[in-house]
């Protein structure tokens, strides 16, 4: 048997291949989330990244990016659409902010750059799985 233990939003936190005797009893008496199963449905790395509650897959990220080629113009923009919030977005690797629109959301995103090269671009929003996508900024 495997225990998987739970937040209160259904991320999976801990895996415990080894069960202890009682421990089911003990956990539940703490108050602690967790599913049984049977045997372990996914590798951990891959159900600690992917998957969540009882366990089911993590959903796709309802996003739109309109293209992934852009000019290297500092105008020319890659928008994407429909982001979740809150959400997070790096741009090789570094942490990029998510822009307030006029009524205070962060649906909507344009990336330019005014250097020419590849950009790998990701979007982090809970439960979603990460979007992951290069835009290619050509020299214009």
């Amino acid at each position: 048997m495997i225990i998987i233990e739970i937040d209160h939003t259904g991320r999976i936190f801990h895996v415990m291949h080894t069960v202890p005797d009682r421990a089911e009893d003990r956990m539940s008496a703490a108050g602690r989330r967790f599913v049984s199963v049977p045997a372990m449905p996914a590798p951990a790395e891959d159900l600690l990244a992917n998957w969540y509650v009882a366990p089911v897959p993590r959903p796709d990220m309802p996003i739109s990016v309109d293209r992934t080629a852009i000019a290297a113009d500092g105008r020319d923009a890659c928008v994407v659409t429909g982001l979740p919030e809150p959400c997070a977005m790096t741009v090789d690797g570094a942490a990029t902010e998510v822009p307030v629109d006029e009524n205070g959301r962060r649906g909507r995103v344009a990336f330019s750059t005014d250097r020419p090269g590849e950009y790998e671009v990701v979007i982090t929003a809970w439960p979603y799985r990460d979007a992951r996508f290069t835009v290619t900024a050509a020299a214009p």
